[in-house]
C-alpha cells in the first residue's frame, strides 16, 4: 500500500496534476488512449509512462481535466467521454506520444489503442494513415464487376451479398496504408527459367496452405480458390469442408522454404504462420458450382504484420489487354507425387477471356501449374507501372505439362465483391 502511494505522489508530481479538476473514465478507455491505471485513476499527460496495469478495476477511473484534453476527450456532466466518431480519425491531431507525418502519424504500438486509432503495426510501431495515398494512374477500361449470388461461408453462417458478411473489413485508414505499400517487391526479379525457384521477397504475398497456394492482399485477409474448401455431397454439391479441418489451422507465409530440409533449403522453413479464422467462397448454380465461382477469401485470426518479405498483392480492375508481364507463382508439385519444398514462379501468357470475364486461360511453353498450386496468383503489371497486380487465381489445369492451358479465375472482375468483404478497396 505505502508503495502504491508513493508511485501515485510521484506521478501526480510528474504531470502536473491538480486536485479538484477529476472526471470519470472507463478504464477501456483509458487504455485505448495509452493511460496508465494506477489505483483509481488514469494518467496519460506523463511520456516516459509505459502502458500497464497495476491493477484491473472493473468501475470507472478518476481523469483530471487537462489529461481528458490531452486526449481529445468529450468532457460531459463529470465524464472524459472517448468518442470513435471525435477522437483522432476525424481530427488533424495526432494521439499523445505520437509523432505527426505528411500522411498520419506514428507512435508506440500498443494493441487497444493502436487497434482504436485504426492503425496498423509496422516495425513496432502504430501507423496511423489519415489521407489518402497517391496512386499510380491505371490504363482504361475498367472491367464490369461481377457480385456472387451465392457463396458458402465457414464457420457455417447465411451469406448476404450486400454485407461484408462478418470478414472484419479494414477501416480506411487500414485500406490507405494497405494501399501504399501493396504490389512492391524487395528482391530482383531475376529473367525466368522452367519452375524457377523464388528468392525471398521476391513474391511477399505468396501464401501456403500446405494443400493449396493463395495470396496476401491486407494483414488479415488471404484470396485464394473455392475449391481449396469445398467438398460437395449428393445432398449439397457445393458444401464446404469441415470445419474443424480448416478453422485455427496453419499457413505460412513470408518466405519460400516449406519445411524440409534438402538442397533447396538447407536450413529448413524461412517462412512464419498464421492461423486462419473464418472463410467465405463463391459457387454456381448446382452441379456448376466452380464454374466462373472459384474464388474464396479467409480471414485470418491475427493480423500479419509486413515488412520487407510480407507484403500485399495489389488488386484493381484493369483489362486483360493491358496486362503485361505475367506470371504464375505456388507451391504446387513440381513432378508426380513430389510436392515442392519451395516456392517456384514461371512467366506465362494471357491466351484468352471467356465472355464473362470471370476466367481467363494461360499457357507457358516452358511450365506450367500442377496440383497444389490452386489458389495461388497469376500476376502482372501494366506499361509504366512499378507495382504487381493480381490478375487470376489459379483454379485448373489441361494437364501438368508445359504448354498445357491452366484455367484462372479474372480477379479484375471480383474486386468490388472483394472490396464488400474485405475492405481491400482500389483508390482511384
Amino acid at each position: 500500500m505505502v508503495t502504491m502511494a508513493f508511485r501515485t505522489a510521484l506521478l501526480l508530481i510528474l504531470i502536473g496534476y491538480s486536485v479538484g479538476e477529476d472526471l470519470l473514465i472507463t478504464p477501456d478507455e483509458c487504455k485505448i488512449v495509452i493511460g496508465l491505471i494506477v489505483g483509481d485513476r488514469c494518467f496519460v499527460g506523463y511520456s516516459a509512462i509505459q502502458p500497464g496495469n497495476a491493477s484491473e478495476p472493473g468501475a470507472d477511473l478518476l481523469i483530471t481535466s487537462h489529461e481528458c484534453e490531452l486526449v481529445i476527450g468529450l468532457k460531459v456532466d463529470g465524464r472524459c467521454s472517448i468518442d470513435p466518431l471525435t477522437v483522432y480519425q476525424n481530427s488533424d491531431r495526432c494521439p499523445h506520444l505520437y509523432l505527426k507525418t505528411a500522411s498520419g502519424c506514428v507512435g508506440p504500438y500498443f494493441d487497444a489503442s493502436c487497434t482504436f486509432q485504426n492503425g496498423l503495426k509496422v516495425d513496432d510501431l502504430c501507423v496511423i494513415i489519415k489521407k489518402e495515398p497517391e496512386v499510380e494512374a491505371k490504363p482504361e477500361p475498367k472491367v464490369h464487376q461481377y457480385i456472387p449470388e451465392n457463396a458458402v461461408i465457414i464457420p457455417d453462417s447465411t451469406y448476404q451479398k450486400d454485407s461484408d458478411n462478418g470478414f472484419k473489413p479494414l477501416s480506411k485508414s487500414e485500406n490507405y496504408y494497405v494501399q501504399s505499400v501493396c504490389g512492391q517487391a524487395t528482391a530482383p526479379q531475376a529473367r525466368i527459367v522452367n519452375g524457377k525457384i523464388a528468392t525471398k521477397g521476391q513474391f511477399p504475398w505468396a501464401i501456403d496452405f500446405g494443400f493449396c497456394s493463395g495470396m496476401l492482399i491486407s494483414p488479415r485477409h488471404v484470396l485464394t480458390a473455392a475449391h481449396c474448401f469445398m467438398h460437395g455431397t449428393s445432398d449439397h454439391p457445393c458444401g464446404p469442408t469441415s470445419e474443424q479441418s480448416v478453422i485455427n489451422k496453419t499457413v505460412g507465409y513470408g518466405g519460400v522454404c516449406r519445411s524440409n530440409v534438402n538442397y533447396e533449403c538447407p536450413n529448413g522453413t524461412d517462412m512464419k504462420t498464421a492461423t486462419m479464422n473464418r472463410i467465405i467462397y463463391a459457387h454456381g448454380t448446382p452441379p456448376k458450382c466452380l464454374d466462373f465461382n472459384d474464388v474464396a477469401v479467409v480471414q485470418l485470426n491475427e493480423d500479419i504484420e509486413f515488412d520487407d518479405y510480407v507484403k500485399p498483392i495489389c488488386l484493381s480492375k484493369l483489362a486483360h489487354d493491358n496486362l503485361i508481364n505475367v506470371k504464375s507463382v505456388g507451391f504446387g508439385v513440381v513432378k508426380p507425387h513430389h510436392a515442392s519444398n519451395v516456392l517456384r514462379y514461371f512467366k506465362t501468357n494471357i491466351t484468352f477471356i471467356d465472355a464473362s470475364m470471370r476466367e481467363v486461360y494461360t499457357s507457358s511453353p516452358e511450365a506450367s501449374t500442377c496440383y497444389g498450386d490452386s489458389g495461388g496468383p497469376v500476376q502482372a503489371s501494366f506499361n509504366g507501372s512499378s507495382r504487381t497486380y493480381l490478375a487470376g487465381i489459379h483454379s485448373r489445369i489441361n494437364g501438368c505439362n508445359a504448354k498445357s492451358t491452366a484455367f484462372n479465375m479474372f480477379v479484375p472482375t471480383f474486386v468490388d465483391w472483394v472490396c464488400r468483404q474485405t475492405g481491400v478497396c482500389e483508390l482511384s
